[in-house]
């Protein structure tokens, strides 16, 4: 079981992906956050096998949030869920520790396969982005 920690600051996408993940076999929500700080709180206190991260946040954003686990927890793993897809975004999530890198807009399938990369160790990016960054792609997407 993939326990996943989702982090996003609409509530309603949380229970969304809440409500996917408790579908589909091996995964386990154990914790949601609406923000950076509680992102780190809750990582801190739960310790996921995953964590779900947006970038664009009230506060301080993802990147910085992925930033402070990573200190403290190098073997993270974290996988960032948003709608930005700039070169810059995404540079800046994996320099800050991300392991995967994957786009809102991204199936269900998708998401399910990107979160066990993450969880297996391997990077993992989206499609989309891919095509910029080809060097950073560690899945094979169908």
């Amino acid at each position: 079981m993939i326990r996943v920690l989702i982090v996003d600051d609409h509530e309603l996408l949380r229970a969304g992906l809440a409500s996917v993940l408790a579908r589909q076999t091996g995964f386990a929500v154990c914790g949601e956050a609406a923000n950076a700080d509680q992102a780190v709180q809750r990582f801190q206190h739960l310790k996921p096998d995953v964590t779900l991260m947006d970038l664009q946040m009230p506060g301080a954003d993802g990147v910085d949030a992925i930033g402070r686990i990573r200190t403290e927890h190098p073997n993270a793993r974290i996988l960032v869920l948003t709608m930005f897809d700039s070169d810059d975004d995404i540079e800046r999530a994996l320099r800050a520790g991300a392991r995967g890198y994957l786009l809102k807009d991204a199936g269900v399938t998708e998401l399910a396969k990107a979160i066990r990369e993450v969880h297996a160790g391997r990077t993992c990016v989206a499609p989309e982005p891919t095509t910029r960054i080809p060097a950073r792609s560690g899945c094979a997407w169908a």
